[in-house]
């Protein structure tokens, strides 16, 4: 019931979005951040400011060898390596304020409602390492794909909807024509070449959405006193993504864009296939449409690196088949969340992964002692020191591990070679709801911070943020100044060289 009550919210967002908004006053708001593309999480110290040495690599969960071979990924391990600001950013330093120290900085979509079935379908997912609601962000996903997907001989058929959606899953996660796919919603099938129904002209194409495809993101406030899922009525924002068309396979690297489309809060994503849409809260808390260069920060992270799959994050890590298929709810209700590695492979198939080699001979390593790769959060919290990519999340250190000093794989003793300080885990392999959500305290430290963001109308200076600032100049580990800083010193240090000795 209480997906149906956000599914009719969403679907009727559109007729109050943009009231009493004059988004020409919106878009004439002086440009603070000439790079809002790049995201917050690239502004990590690992260590190589504050100690001189890397201590931590959280780049490499989105900075890798791409996940497929389309436009819509890049090959860009080399960023885990060097910090690449353009120069008018390192001039200007850190625009993130709202993060590293907030006191700077303040002082014709979906249709209406109709009672009728739209498409649109609610799923869970694996979140990506690091982005939980603990960490200051909780949503949702919905997916539809395109009305001839849900007909047969123009008649609607949800029967074909399901089994076009199974196949669109299988593709996503890698699987090819005339490979099994065992577990979706309509049980084991053949990948076909052609989606069924009245999209039988369509080609299945491995790793891509097809063209029409839309999702729906609503980003809520953390409410603790919702124990099914720990979202509030409120929403905070409202994202919205079109698939154009199909990609082509990439040839070399791209550089980004100079420029930029806009249109009354609608932009093209980096590569230049999906189109995005964005409404943000005005000062009365009514959704308005977003301005450029708050629409800016969306392209950074969908479609320009290695670690999405058809610049998207969620829908490639769905819960599989029809457990998959209902609200996100972090596992407050159901637990099925698994501590899976890559594409839920086993050891068998690490070769024929698309990461780095440093990642894959670790990953291979471990299957040689234990017989499983280890799982993707697990690795992450061992290479960056902490839940998140800052290393600002204290609550989160004895979630992740028995004894908090044991986590990093620069440790002698760490989760990785003492599974025994694992904590994160239930018995049977599940991740503990713990992980993903905050205490109350916390819940509304960050609820109140980013209420200040809100009232204060100062989105271009981040809408990311913790409990507390967390910039180097506060005690954080998010870099302020910019000049002089070259490498990450993550190849230097003694991090990789872990990573490669690891268990032999």
């Amino acid at each position: 019931m209480k997906t149906r009550v956000y599914l009719i919210f969403l679907i009727s967002f559109g007729l109050f979005a943009c009231k009493n908004v004059s988004i020409e006053e919106i878009n004439a708001r002086k440009q603070v951040n000439p790079e809002p593309n790049i995201p917050l999480e690239c502004y990590t110290d690992t260590g190589i400011v504050k100690k001189g040495k890397a201590e931590a690599n959280p780049c490499y969960v989105c900075h890798t060898k791409a996940n497929t071979p389309y436009v819509n990924e890049l090959e860009d391990m080399g960023l885990t390596l060097v910090y690449s600001f353009p120069e008018d950013i390192v001039e200007r330093g850190n625009p993130w304020l709202n993060a590293v120290n907030p006191d700077l900085a303040i002082g014709n979509i979906p249709e209406p409602y109709t009672g009728e079935r739209t498409g649109w379908r609610a799923f869970r997912w694996k979140p990506f390492p690091g982005f939980f609601p603990t960490n200051g962000r909780i949503d949702s996903t919905f997916i539809r794909l395109p009305e001839n997907f849900r007909k047969k001989e123009g008649i609607t058929d949800w029967e074909i909807y399901k089994k076009n959606l199974a196949i669109l899953e299988c593709a996503i996660k890698g699987k090819v024509p005339g490979e099994i796919c065992q577990g979706t919603e309509v049980g084991d099938i053949t990948v076909p070449t052609h989606y069924e129904g009245d999209a039988k002209n369509i080609p299945v194409i491995t790793f891509q959405y097809p063209p029409g495809t839309e999702f729906a993101h609503p980003v809520y406030y953390l409410d603790p006193l919702n124990t099914l899922s720990f979202k509030s009525l409120r929403l905070r924002e409202m994202r919205y993504m079109k698939k154009i068309a199909y990609a082509p396979v990439r040839e070399g690297e791209e550089e980004e864009e100079s420029t930029s489309f806009w249109d009354n809060g609608m932009v093209f994503n980096r590569s230049g296939f999906w189109l995005m849409v964005g409404f943000i809260e005005d000062e009365k808390g009514n959704l308005r449409p977003q301005s450029r260069e708050e629409m800016k920060f969306c392209i950074g992270c969908h479609g320009g690196v290695g670690g999405t799959v058809d610049g998207t994050y969620t829908f490639w890590r769905k819960i599989p088949g029809i457990l998959g298929w209902k609200d996100q709810d972090y596992n407050l209700s159901d637990t099925s969340i698994k501590d899976y590695s890559y594409y839920e492979i086993s050891c068998d198939k690490i070769s024929y992964l698309q990461v780095g080699e440093v990642i894959k001979k670790a990953l291979q390593t471990h299957c040689n002692k234990y017989g499983y790769p280890p799982g993707e959060y697990l690795l992450y919290f061992a290479l960056t020191k902490g839940g998140d990519h800052f290393r600002s999340n204290a609550e989160i250190l004895s979630r992740i591990s028995t004894d908090p000093t044991k986590i990093s794989i620069l440790e002698r003793e760490n989760i990785i070679t003492n599974r025994s300080f694992i904590n994160f885990l239930n018995p049977d392999g599940t991740v503990k709801a713990s992980l993903f959500i905050p205490s109350e305290k916390r819940a509304y430290e960050i609820n109140k911070q980013y209420y200040r963001v809100v009232k204060a109308q100062a989105f271009v200076f981040g809408r990311d943020l913790f409990g507390k600032p967390f910039g180097l100049s506060q005690g954080g580990n998010s870099i302020e100044k910019l000049k002089g800083l070259n490498y990450t010193g993550v190849f230097e240090s003694a991090l990789w060289v872990r990573l490669r000795t690891l268990l032999r």
